[in-house]
């Protein structure tokens, strides 16, 4: 095994072994933190006018901890004795989880209002402590010093900081796609407009949405590029929105075969017996009708050894040129019956159809049948 596979290995152990109350710790977070702690220790050693960031190197992940906890919390209080039943996986941004699809759609909005509520309020509480602490020493709040981000260990700086932290967050979380909370939102908006659609049906439409919004991103993102070779002067920002666009490209994608999935899923293949071929039964496979003798009439059907074309031999009796379409017959016995669909299909969706046992996946078809004499009824 080589050293880069060992490393993975390790990596996708951590979730399982870093917990946090109902939460679990993604690998991501952690290596984002060291990531992060790094850099800002290297600018402030390389560059003399950085030498008051060398606190951040500490301050700066435990205020970026703080943050997601905080947002984290929030949620799950919202969601109220719902969130001990959802998986919770906090990443570098938040709960990577996408278990919220199960949710009503209220709660799905709930769930995202929460969480981008609980950073604008931090936003807010840092941008004031910072406007409190200016006043305190005699000058006046001017927007250069109120967005200037602090380095050290006084109380300025970690309020500049949980500031930007957390507007960052809030900016990421505007983004309708995984693992933001925005994605949640539309889910849920786009399952309360279709309450009887099924799933795959509201990932297409957040699927269409995100190319969309991803061809925009992709148009600003070149439109501030070339106004900046114009006028000769960089514009900010052209990079991020590019950046923007092909990530939310890459999601549309992964939305939809999302959607092509579960309807796999849903609709699976019947089992079906076709007739014998000519060769096994020894007949032809073609017949033809026999041909009209001058002096018949063409509607009168001519008989042939006592038996009419309408009432054709018993030996081709059994023989059809349709195919006959047979639905395996399940036993709907105690241990079927006792399964829940909806567990199934969460276990489907997190651990994959390996992981389903031999009388999950008969209940599971057995369900998807009756979806399916439901609507040839109903059509």
């Amino acid at each position: 095994m080589t050293p880069l596979q060992r490393l993975r290995n390790w990596t996708m152990r951590l979730p399982n072994v870093w917990g946090l109350g109902q939460a679990q710790i993604h690998s991501s977070l952690l290596i984002l933190l060291a990531a992060l702690s790094i850099l800002v220790a290297m600018a402030g050693f390389s560059r003399p006018d950085l030498s008051e960031m060398l606190p951040a190197a500490i301050t700066l992940p435990i205020v970026w901890v703080v943050s997601l906890a905080v947002r984290v919390a929030s949620q799950q209080l919202a969601l109220g004795p719902t969130a001990i039943e959802m998986e919770t996986t906090v990443g570098p941004t938040g709960n990577l989880s996408t278990d919220y699809e199960y949710l009503p759609g209220r709660r799905m909005l709930l769930y995202a209002a929460a969480g981008q509520t609980a950073s604008m309020g931090l936003v807010l509480l840092g941008a004031v402590v910072s406007a409190a602490l200016i006043q305190a020493q005699g000058r006046v709040v001017e927007p250069a010093d109120l967005l200037d981000l602090k380095g050290g260990w006084h109380s300025g700086a970690w309020a500049s900081q949980i500031m930007w932290v957390n507007l960052f967050l809030t900016c990421l979380h505007l983004l309708p796609t995984v693992p933001f909370d925005m994605r949640a939102a539309l889910f849920g908006v786009f399952s309360l407009q279709n309450r009887n659609a099924q799933e795959p049906f509201v990932f297409r439409k957040v699927a269409v949405l995100v190319s969309h919004f991803s061809t925009f991103m992709l148009g600003m993102g070149m439109s501030t590029l070339l106004m900046s070779l114009i006028w000769q002067r960089e514009i900010i920002g052209w990079y991020a929105a590019t950046a923007a666009a092909v990530y939310l490209f890459v999601a549309a994608q992964w939305e939809a075969s999302r959607a092509d999935e579960l309807e796999e899923q849903y609709m699976p293949v019947l089992p079906r017996s076709h007739a014998p071929h000519a060769k096994q039964s020894r007949r032809p496979h073609l017949k033809f009708r026999p041909i009209t003798e001058p002096g018949t009439a063409r509607g009168t059907p001519q008989s042939q050894g006592g038996l009419t074309e309408s009432t054709p031999p018993a030996e081709l009796a059994d023989d059809s040129f349709s195919t006959e379409i047979r639905g395996e017959e399940f036993s709907e016995d105690s241990s079927l019956a006792s399964l829940d669909i909806d567990e199934i299909l969460r276990k489907l969706h997190r651990q994959g159809r390996d992981a389903l046992s031999r009388h999950e996946q008969e209940a599971l078809l057995n369900a998807s049948q009756k979806l399916q004499e439901k609507r040839s009824q109903s059509h």
